[in-house]
């Protein structure tokens, strides 16, 4: 047969129907994907969110008054408190030199302490083979000869472990008494370093739980906590690791009854 310019469709109209067809199956897909991320559940759970919060939100000035009375106060405990820590670190890197010196001796017996941990744990490993080869050697019988060798393999290394072992104790004593006499001279900034973590421990626990379901928008690092929260509850973006799953939620206080007993419900 012989060849022709003539199509069995019209062209013009094929591409027509095509661009209809891309846009339908577009459409189609989209109206999908909103169909499958509009959960019921995502609505309970936005909800749920937003009752958390203000339940923060109302535990944090409870806290506050807990701790020192008002927010303001608070504020101002706390900044007194790293004042004097900040005062105190101060007077120790000007002018202390016994305090420069412990730390210097301190970061380099830390640093010796853990090469020799290191090298006692590849020894035992070595240890462990070679016992490992004598209990083969005497489980599958072998010459006398070769298990004394084995034996005695496993015996030098023993040997070796023993003395690492002992020297890396030593290296412990020695590195602990360092620490102690640093302990001793950073013992005022300690103890108000102590005092201000024991005063902002429950507050911090508070403002940590509702910086991560409510982040505060005043701070540009707030602004970008909402923002990648708001993000992450998109469609398709939600099942990359999102914040917003099921959540079995327990109502002690509403029940239900199943059949000759009433429940709380989930």
């Amino acid at each position: 047969m012989p060849a022709t310019e003539q199509y069995l469709r019209n062209i013009k109209r094929m591409h027509v129907v095509f661009c209809f067809s891309v846009i339908a199956f577009c459409v189609a897909t989209l109206l999908m994907l909103y169909k499958d991320h509009n959960d019921e559940w995502r609505d309970y759970q936005r909800e749920f969110t937003v009752i958390e919060a203000e339940k923060l939100q109302a535990e944090q000035q409870k806290v506050y008054e807990a701790v020192a009375g008002s927010e303001d106060e608070f504020k101002q405990k706390k900044d007194q408190l790293e004042g004097q820590r900040d005062s105190l670190q101060a007077e120790l890197d000007g002018s202390n030199e016994q305090y420069h010196a412990l730390t210097a001796e301190v970061a380099e017996l830390e640093r010796q302490y853990k090469q020799q941990g290191s090298d006692v744990r590849f020894k035992r490993a070595d240890r462990d083979v070679a016992r490992a080869n004598y209990d083969l050697g005497v489980r599958d019988n072998i010459p006398n000869d070769d298990l004394k060798a084995l034996k005695s393999k496993f015996d030098a290394l023993q040997g070796e472990v023993a003395a690492m072992e002992l020297a890396w104790e030593q290296k412990e004593t020695e590195l602990n008494g360092k620490r102690d006499e640093l302990a001793a001279i950073t013992k005022a900034r300690d103890d108000v370093s102590e005092n201000l973590t024991k005063f902002t421990a429950d507050i911090a626990r508070v403002n940590d739980a509702l910086d991560t379901i409510a982040p505060a928008t005043d701070t540009v690092g707030g602004k970008i906590k909402s923002a990648k929260r708001s993000f992450m509850e998109w469609p398709i973006i939600d099942g990359f690791n999102s914040h917003m799953k099921v959540v079995q939620d327990w109502l002690p206080d509403l029940h239900v009854t199943l059949g000759m007993t009433s429940v709380a419900r989930f």
